[in-house]
């Protein structure tokens, strides 16, 4: 009994002695952005055409551990109202997913990225009771700006192209937007 004692000790150490050796925390990032969005077009009937937005995102370093270029897979979550100026109508949007950014520099003032997000939506209007679920596809570029600080800001224009099944028909919905986003990045 001692020995199978002893063993499994020995085990243990030698197990976490190795895993400590093999594996590294890897580096995490959260980001804050508020920004503007306008609807370019769609086919869903009362839509407002531009609304105000706010994302929170849960970010970690995948690659760019030396001399690479990092990348980074995230988790987003974000809620966009939208208004319609001189009318009563207003929209507003969930989304949730995953979002993979890369760097395109290091080392710099400031670094451009570029990154493709795939994202589940629910919709929402003032005129129907309800809610439905969509999907969003997202490509963003833009500006991160290094400071010697923990925080540090950037900028990014957003270009989305949503499904939804439409309200109260067979017909499906489909909206197209640009948005335009300032933020913080912190670790």
């Amino acid at each position: 009994m001692k020995k199978i004692f002893l063993l499994i000790i020995l085990f243990s150490l030698f197990y976490n002695s190795l895993i400590s050796q093999t594996f590294e925390k890897v580096p995490k990032q959260y980001s804050l952005d508020l920004g503007y969005n306008y609807i370019l077009t769609s086919d869903m009937a009362n839509i407002a055409s531009s609304g105000y937005g706010f994302m929170f995102d849960y970010a970690w370093k995948l690659s760019g551990f030396g001399e690479k270029k990092a990348v980074y897979l995230s988790v987003p979550i974000s809620y966009t109202y939208f208004t319609e100026p001189g009318s009563s109508l207003t929209n507003s949007q969930l989304n949730y997913g995953w979002t993979v950014r890369h760097e395109l520099a290091k080392n710099k003032k400031s670094i451009p990225f570029v990154g493709y997000a795939l994202l589940l939506n629910t919709y929402k209007n003032n005129v129907l009771e309800g809610g439905i679920m969509g999907h969003q596809t997202k490509f963003e570029f833009g500006y991160n700006f290094m400071s010697d600080k923990n925080i540090k800001p950037f900028a990014k224009i957003e270009y989305s192209y949503q499904s939804y099944p439409s309200l109260g028909t067979n017909e499906k919905g489909h909206i197209q937007m640009v948005s335009v986003r300032f933020g913080v990045r912190f670790k």
